[in-house]
């Protein structure tokens, strides 16, 4: 637990992930991978510097996520995408 000292190093510093950047996502099932990565698109635009102006979400397997990410414009794709069309994402991207 951080003091009141300790969490004011903290308040105005930048915390966003900057882009570009690699993340590995794991864990068992049920321990939030999906709900982590949903968030994470969902706040894309406050916790990522820059601001991504595509999202690209790749899955192996069809889950909720897919039609509620299509719903809010990102573009998904089953399974590894051709470098082709990781180009073709107005940058920057996620």
């Amino acid at each position: 637990m951080l003091n009141a000292l300790e969490f004011q190093k903290y308040i105005n510093k930048d915390l966003k992930i900057k882009l570009p950047f690699g993340f590995i996502i794991s864990g068992p099932s049920s321990s939030g991978k999906s709900s982590f990565v949903r968030s994470l698109i969902l706040e894309a635009n406050n916790i990522i510097d820059p601001q991504p102006k595509s999202i690209l979400y790749c899955y192996g397997e069809f889950n909720s996520l897919v039609p509620e990410f299509q719903r809010l414009g990102v573009s998904v794709y089953a399974g590894v995408p051709p470098e082709d069309l990781i180009n073709k994402q107005e940058k920057p991207s996620l």
